[in-house]
This record gives structure tokens, sequence and C-alpha cells, in this order.
């Protein structure tokens, strides 16, 4: 894979994950806040907080 296919295919589970924990809720509330989702990503992916929030927030700035 090339360099810019790899960081698509990153971007994407990260999404999907955003996507799991986002939906994950009790008692008809959303479980995890989001921050902590970010935060849990962001270690997760090694990435900064800052560069995961861009990525769910602002697809289009990491082509």
């Amino acid at each position: 894979m090339r360099d810019k296919e790899k960081r698509q295919q990153r971007n994407e589970d990260i999404r999907k994950e955003w996507d799991r924990l986002s939906n994950i809720s009790e008692y008809g509330h959303k479980k995890f806040r989001n921050q902590w989702i970010i935060a849990r990503i962001s270690k997760k992916f090694y990435l900064a907080e800052s560069t995961i929030e861009d990525i769910i927030f602002n697809p289009n700035k990491h082509l």
C-alpha cells in the first residue's frame, strides 16, 4: 500500500472506532463523553488528541 492509502485506511478505522464508541448507551444515555472517546482512540492509534479531532470533525484536512 502506498502512504496515502495507508493514511486513508487509518482514518477510516478511526472513524469506525469513533462511531462504535459514541453509539454505546446505557440507561438511554450516551455512556462515554466525547473527550474520553478521543483520548481512548488517541492512545489506540498512537496519535495526538488534536489529530484525532481533526480526522473525526474535519475529514478533508487529513487526506
